[in-house]
């Protein structure tokens, strides 16, 4: 029984490691209303020990819309560049890629599940609608953009179904928002997170709201 109990255990252990936590960010580290200087912060971060990279983001939710279907999605602006360091998404493209997210194209990757419901090939253009709305003298209207489909993912994991990533920049313009929301950060050992993300609590400050994934993947 215990050699039985102990494979299933590491069978989980792995299935935990490299599919379901594969994706998630081991820490976020947030500021309201935004994050000014987002490289500064990075630099500090980074710093500390137990830290392999941490990279800015935007969060939004939204709705994408293609040929008469419309879906929910999780919207999420990144720096290419800096999110390859710490997130597998662009190691599991199979079509396109995270460098195609090029500042002011408007350039869109999502998951294969996602696209597969719309319908869509790269090189298709879809609206994305933000929920905040614009209130002006002629009335209240949502903020909604086209963008291009640049990319596709499968990572095997519930972002298949919802994630779609924009760049950072074009996040900030289509979203409005002067800085970034946060950053996302990768450590050498996902179980070690938590006291490594306690620690840049106390060298931060109350200023920062940061956070490990067993706190945002409580369920988990």
């Amino acid at each position: 029984a215990l050699p039985i109990l102990l494979s299933v255990m590491n069978g989980f252990d792995r299935e935990m490691k490299e599919r379901i936590l594969n994706v998630v960010p081991h820490g976020f580290i947030d500021q309201q209303p935004a994050v000014n200087e987002w490289p500064i912060l990075a630099e500090k971060v980074n710093a500390q020990p137990g830290v392999i990279a941490s990279a800015p983001y935007i969060q939004s939710s939204a709705l994408v819309t293609y040929a008469g279907g419309v879906e929910a999605i999780e919207l999420q602006g990144v720096d290419p560049q800096a999110e390859s360091k710490v997130s597998v998404v662009n190691d599991h493209m199979i079509v396109g890629s995270m460098e195609q997210l090029r500042p002011g194209e408007y350039g869109i990757v999502m998951g294969r599940i996602l696209a597969s419901r719309l319908l869509l090939v790269p090189g298709d253009k879809i609206r994305v609608t933000s929920p905040e709305v614009n209130i002006t003298p002629m009335g209240v209207f949502t903020r909604s953009r086209n963008f291009t489909l640049v990319g596709v993912f499968e990572v095997g994991a519930q972002v298949d179904n919802t994630l779609a990533l924009i760049h950072l920049n074009d996040a900030q313009k289509f979203l409005r928002k002067p800085g970034v929301q946060g950053l996302h950060v990768k450590t050498q050992d996902l179980y070690s997170a938590s006291s490594i993300m306690n620690q840049i609590r106390v060298n931060l400050g109350d200023e920062f709201r940061v956070r490990d994934w067993s706190q945002t993947q409580g369920s988990l």
